[in-house]
């Protein structure tokens, strides 16, 4: 692996350490962890998939050890471990026993980040739940009505060809609506014409 190369020969290359969970519902927890260096041969920074590690302890020392055992194992320097970076969960980063704290006790220099992704999607998410719910009532009423009948599938199949409208199926919103909020809104302003005609 070069990371390791890079990270073993040149003793003065600092790291910094991303992690995130699997949303797996199975009873194994999985965290994926990224590694980022400065590649002075590149003169870029580089991030590379580091470990998918199993977790059968998801409390924050059972994640704080897996995580050392596993720089332990690949002989990686945590003395030049700059930084931690997860999203906001409160064993990541809550009040009581967190993963950020226990690795500051084993890596004293070491910065807690907590993952501006995360942050963001919880913003917008708060954002959406302001929107009026008749917009997504709309959305999701127009893609299940379709979705759950193949014969209101073909007739509105047929209407879309005399109105010469695109092929497009409607979009479902999922859990983490925001995300495709904007594009299964606009897929059906596309359509609003034919629907109303429906």
């Amino acid at each position: 692996m070069y990371l390791k190369d890079a990270l073993k020969k040149k003793s003065g290359t600092f790291w910094s350490v991303g992690k995130d969970e699997s949303t797996d519902i199975s009873t194994v927890n999985q965290f994926a962890m990224i590694v980022q260096y400065c590649d002075k041969c590149k003169k870029r920074f580089v991030a590379e998939p580091f470990d998918l590690i199993e977790v059968n302890d998801a409390t924050a020392k059972g994640i704080s050890s897996s995580l050392m055992e596993a720089f332990e194992k690949e002989d990686l320097p945590t003395c030049n471990l700059i930084a931690f970076c997860a999203d906001t969960c409160n064993t990541m980063f809550g009040i009581h026993n967190l993963v950020s704290v226990i690795l500051k006790q084993h890596i004293p220099h070491l910065i807690n980040i907590k993952c501006s992704f995360h942050s963001i999607h919880l913003c917008s998410n708060q954002a959406c739940l302001e929107l009026p719910k008749l917009i997504e009532e709309f959305v999701r009423g127009s893609c299940t009505h379709f979705s759950r009948s193949a014969k209101r599938r073909d007739t509105y199949k047929r209407f879309k060809k005399l109105y010469d409208i695109p092929e497009h199926v409607f979009l479902l919103l999922g859990q983490k609506r925001w995300l495709a909020l904007e594009y299964a809104v606009n897929r059906s302003l596309e359509q609003i014409e034919l629907l109303l005609e429906y």
